[in-house]
């Protein structure tokens, strides 16, 4: 058991990682926690398994495993962020905290992190009350900042719904989610799942594409994309020849699964595979594959379309050509400079920093691990490469959601007047009534959510192309969600060729 109380160091400030309960929190789940007037949650998959499910017999501790790099970005772009309010004069008096837990790509792990957002408000023992009536019910946590995945996002929104308590999602698509019937205080900062099936759909008709397969997640994300998509195909006379579905669950039933896909595909003449799922499963599949020197065309959706892990898979470039789907992203603002300022050299229980160095050095075999050999400088440039090479778009949707929450409150609390309440002991749909109607102007776009609580800004349309020995993702066009329309870029006739339509 690693020690409760864990350091991240930066020279600004310092960020305690530590227990937010008293209980003893497993090896492999993180928790960040930073003290404050109103306190943000945050849900990050920082891991991307939950070891051991299927052999539970006891409600005991949970071990997560499987660092994800990425993830680390994401939970230092909501505390940078927060950090940068706090220290301007945004919320003149107010000083926002966070409570960051890793859901561990799981539902179970991301329940019981929601379970600790629900604490009351100045309660010692963290108890979550039971009452008839939750008008009047303070948690410790007045919004929350997540989840990733759909699958999480779904059962986390249905417990939050019942206090009404904000929750803002980076990067859940699924088209079920703009229900507000059933997610009355779900928001997200990214499009729903009904405007990139309509994209992908525009996308096969520019192109002439009239027969294709689907591999789905076998997840609300995966089912709800592939539905929507078979819907839309149909309108457009374009023939889905098959389509499969992949568990989530990292099992010998999923290696089944995904051992059937690649057989269908391997044994298909279509041309054009559509594929709804995670990383690590096309990881998988594309391993299989590329074993047996199978070139498609692939269209991705969002959630790897983008993704350096599926990249940097040797011989990637044998899979065919790529096309993605993401999110239109943005610079934070001095984000960069910020990162290259984090602490190079942890001491042994800085866990999650720890990890994050282990992954580099599993990167590269060959180059120098972190030992007494190495010079500081070596260390300093390794350290930071990562940094260099994941540029995830919804880094930019995580700090969209913590200015919105920001905006709410600066609305709540009334700045413009010269004596405001300073009470912070209110309930969290009074913030939910002011954050459904937030605008603020960013990367000179307006931002605001829709009646849905959508953030639907449209996508960029990307081509993977193999420069340097390495996958470059390079904007070929975009699609505007509001007016329907794909516009490409010059580079389409380069796309043209690439797949033999020119």
């Amino acid at each position: 058991m690693f020690p409760t109380l864990i350091m991240l160091a930066v020279p600004r400030w310092v960020s305690l990682i530590y227990l937010v309960s008293p209980c003893n929190v497993p090896d492999g789940t993180v928790a960040a926690r930073a003290p404050g007037d109103i306190i943000i949650g945050g849900l990050f998959p920082v891991h991307k398994t939950v070891e051991n499910l299927a052999n539970r017999t006891q409600p005991g501790p949970l071990h997560c495993s499987g660092f994800d790099p990425s993830m680390f970005l994401h939970v230092q772009a909501m505390i940078y962020t927060i950090e940068q309010i706090n220290n301007s004069t945004f919320l003149p008096g107010i000083k926002l905290g966070y409570e960051i837990y890793d859901s561990c790509s799981n539902v179970i792990t991301a329940i019981q992190a929601t379970q600790r957002f629900l604490s009351k408000f100045n309660s010692s023992d963290s108890r979550i009350e039971v009452h008839c009536d939750y008008t009047n019910y303070n948690p410790t946590v007045k919004a929350v900042v997540g989840g990733l995945y759909s699958e999480i996002s779904i059962v986390v929104a249905r417990l939050l719904n019942l206090y009404l308590i904000p929750q803002v999602s980076y990067g859940s698509t699924a088209e079920t989610l703009s229900d507000k019937a059933k997610f009355a205080s779900f928001l997200r900062t990214v499009p729903n799942d009904n405007h990139q099936t309509i994209a992908i759909t525009k996308l096969l008709q520019h192109l002439n594409w009239k027969r294709v397969a689907v591999i789905a997640s076998d997840d609300a994300y995966g089912r709800a994309g592939l539905n929507s998509f078979i819907s839309h195909a149909a309108r457009h006379n374009i023939c889905v020849e098959f389509h499969e579905l992949i568990p989530i669950f990292k099992d010998e039933y999923q290696n089944a699964k995904i051992n059937v896909a690649a057989e269908m595909i391997i044994k298909s003449t279509v041309r054009v595979i559509l594929a709804f799922v995670r990383s690590s499963e096309i990881i998988k599949l594309f391993t299989i594959l590329i074993q047996q020197n199978i070139s498609k065309i692939w269209i991705a959706s969002d959630v790897w379309s983008h993704s350096m892990q599926v990249a940097s898979i040797n011989d990637i470039e044998k899979v065919g050509t790529i096309l993605g789907f993401t999110f239109k992203g943005g610079k934070i603002p001095n984000f960069r400079d910020y990162l290259k300022e984090l602490q190079s050299f942890p001491s042994d229980d800085n866990k999650i920093t720890q990890e994050y160095i282990n992954f580099i050095n599993r990167r590269d075999e060959k180059k120098p691990t972190w030992n007494n050999s190495n010079s500081q400088g070596n260390k300093s440039q390794e350290y930071h490469q990562i940094f260099e090479i994941l540029n995830e778009p919804t880094v930019y949707d995580v700090y969209l959601a913590v200015k919105a929450i920001a905006f709410a409150v600066q609305k709540m609390f009334n700045f413009t007047q010269e004596i405001y309440n300073k009470n912070f002991n209110f309930p969290p749909w009074q913030l939910l009534s002011e954050l459904k109607k937030v605008k603020f102007k960013t990367d000179d776009e307006q931002f605001e959510f829709d009646s849905s609580g959508d953030f639907s800004n449209g996508y960029n349309i990307l081509k993977w192309k193999m420069e340097n020995d390495s996958i470059q993702f390079v904007n070929v066009g975009t699609y505007n969600a509001m007016k329907e329309m794909i516009n490409f870029s010059r580079n389409l006739a380069e796309v043209a060729s690439s797949v033999g339509l020119s």
